[in-house]
């Protein structure tokens, strides 16, 4: 008997922050995933060997009608172009889909606009989708017309259920976070540090505002001083990164920073592994939230506690006081107390980095990609939809 086909929808396919889909669709047993996107630009990840691709492409210029109607803030105005939405409807009925997982409430919106009642449509939320493009009244209407429409939604966080309990979606809900490939990461040595040895704090992530890393940076300068020999690792590029390279130039402690742009995987967890306390100062920025930190994943795995803030979808992941602290955003010298409660207590960041590796455990992208497998099949099967 053939495996349910089932669509996997993104924007852009391929891109490197969104590997986890091509993981998913990797660990899946019991469907055949079939990729569809708008664009698969150069550079991006290349299509699994196996797999389709059907692209539907996108139109560059916004039509009048649509910023009229964005304009007015009708939920029309949230879908693409008349265009994109006639060539999204052929991939449909050309893929012979037995069900439809969309990445980002904005893909979910067009999807199920273009499926009507033909093939159930997933929605899995992830973090601008249910944060900051909720700004825009007309997208706000989008999303609260399409919740009822949806087969399923699933999300990364519990904060973004309650974004959309109100709106009003009263629906079944998962919690289903991406998770990190922990296995090969909890099998490193567990990070240790010789008696006098610095110590090194490090921060993965995007260079942006709301990723944080000037008020790491910050708090770094505040511990510094007594923490003579400590260092800071900052990994990660974006649009942030020539301020934050002009602010560390005109940092006392700029020789004790090291930023290492983009990295590999296997060398982000090299670097993990060579600290040993890992910090993320996620903030609001333009309205966005943290959705899901796969970072903090990464490093727990690795056995380094966590600081980190309370945004988001970051709770779910850090229990305060358990695998590591939290604070709230922009809070410096709070981070700076933390990351000097770690340097002057060895015990208490052992103990919590074999906690934050036993946490991570239970994120890992297998695991999660099962329990999304699950419950698509759970959709397909009520629906009794299987072509």
């Amino acid at each position: 008997m053939p495996k349910p086909r089932l669509g996997v929808v993104l924007t852009d396919f391929g891109i490197p922050s969104e590997v986890w889909a091509l993981r998913q669709a990797a660990a899946f047993k019991d469907l055949e995933p079939v990729f569809l996107a708008e664009t698969h630009s150069a550079g991006n990840l290349p299509v699994p060997n196996g797999y389709e691709l059907h692209l539907f492409g996108r139109d560059g210029a916004v039509s009048p009608w649509r910023r009229i109607q964005r304009k007015m803030g009708l939920w029309q105005g949230a879908l693409p172009s008349p265009g994109t939405m006639e060539r999204l409807r052929g991939v449909l009925d050309g893929a012979h889909l037995d069900a439809v997982l969309c990445h980002f409430a904005w893909n979910a919106i067009a999807v199920q606009e273009a499926a009507g009642d033909h093939v159930p449509v997933i929605c899995h939320v992830h973090g601008r989708d249910v944060s900051a493009n909720l700004r825009w009244p007309h997208y706000r209407q989008a999303l609260a017309h399409s919740l009822p429409r949806f087969a399923d939604v699933i999300a990364v966080g519990s904060h973004q259920i309650e974004v959309m309990r109100g709106l009003g979606f009263t629906g079944h809900s998962s919690i289903i976070p991406c998770g990190a490939p922990t296995g090969w990461l909890s099998s490193l040595p567990f990070p240790e540090r010789a008696e006098g040895a610095p110590l090194v704090f490090i921060t993965v992530g995007r260079v942006s505002p709301e990723k944080g890393q000037l008020q790491t940076l910050a708090a770094f300068e505040g511990v510094a001083g007594e923490l003579r020999d400590a260092q800071l690792v900052i990994v990660g590029d974006g649009p942030a990164m020539p301020e934050l390279r002009a602010r560390i130039a005109r940092s006392p402690v700029a020789d004790r920073v090291r930023l290492t742009g983009m990295l590999a995987a296997e060398d982000v967890a090299a670097e993990l592994a060579g600290a040993h306390v890992f910090l993320q100062h996620s903030r609001t920025a333009g309205d966005w939230v943290e959705g899901f930190g796969v970072t903090l994943v990464e490093a727990g795995a690795v056995g380094l506690p966590l600081i980190a803030t309370r945004q988001g979808g970051i709770p779910d992941q850090v229990t305060d006081g358990e695998n590591g602290f939290l604070i709230e955003a922009d809070d410096v010298a709070a981070q700076a107390r933390l990351m000097l409660g770690f340097a002057h207590d060895e015990a208490l960041r052992r103990r919590m980095g074999q906690a934050a590796r036993a946490r991570a455990l239970e994120y890992d992208s297998d695991r999660m990609a099962g329990k999304l497998e699950a419950r698509i099949k759970d959709v397909v099967l009520s629906r009794g939809n299987v072509s």
